[in-house]
């Protein structure tokens, strides 16, 4: 199985399922989305050092512990942080914005203060007592780009889980909701089975319940 099939392979692969008006880019390029959308794409983040830390005094202090220190991220590139380490320590979590204005709110995380004018870069405020002497680095979501070349990348690596994802739209679009919704249950389980084989078996725990006997009642 190859890492990825590029689009012409997976358009000849499925050139015997009917779409009846669809396009068949279209509906690709939706079964990808819905895989990013659950958190299922697979190389869907990286890990980015952040070089590009600014201080910005909107504070009227001369205290430097009291200005508020900002760090950039593509907007490009990346849909947002999921988590950051400093120096090499983390987990330094993403909040809200509205966390900035509760009490204590942003000492213990970054706060998301959103895309900024020019739409080019994301920003984050930085906890106090965090500057640019910090080493950052973050967990970044990769942002997802529509296909259209019959060269470009998809990136799920099963086939069989992409033409679950193409049938469930056509069902969809044929207002077949059963039979759709069986199939994109279908694509997330062979979505998950894929993440094992390159990320591991994750450790199971038994849960027990109490009686005269001791029986694993499930795992997760």
């Amino acid at each position: 199985m190859p890492a990825f099939y590029t689009l012409g392979e997976v358009k000849k692969r499925l050139r015997d399922v009917s779409l009846a008006e669809a396009d068949m880019t279209d509906v690709i390029n939706e079964v990808v989305d819905r895989a990013y959308s659950i958190g299922r794409w697979p190389d869907s983040v990286a890990e980015v050092t952040v070089c590009d830390n600014k201080k910005i005094q909107e504070l009227d202090s001369t205290d430097e512990y009291y200005q508020d220190w900002f760090c950039y991220i593509d907007a490009d590139k990346y849909d947002g942080a999921i988590s950051f380490k400093v120096d090499g320590c983390g987990d330094y979590p993403v909040r809200p914005l509205v966390a900035d204005y509760s009490c204590g709110g942003y000492w213990g995380g970054f706060v998301d203060m959103g895309v900024i004018d020019d739409n080019s870069e994301r920003r984050y405020k930085m906890p106090n007592g965090i500057t640019s002497s910090n080493r950052i680095t973050a967990l970044m979501k990769k942002r997802w780009n529509n296909v259209y070349e019959d060269t470009d990348l998809i990136p799920i690596r099963p086939m069989s889980a992409i033409k679950a994802g193409v049938l469930a739209v056509n069902y969809e679009n044929n207002n077949n909701i059963g039979e759709a919704q069986a199939k994109w249950q279908e694509f997330e389980q062979l979505l998950m089975r894929d993440d094992k084989q390159y990320t591991g078996v994750k450790n199971l725990k038994m849960r027990f319940r109490m009686g005269t006997t001791n029986r694993a009642t499930n795992f997760y």
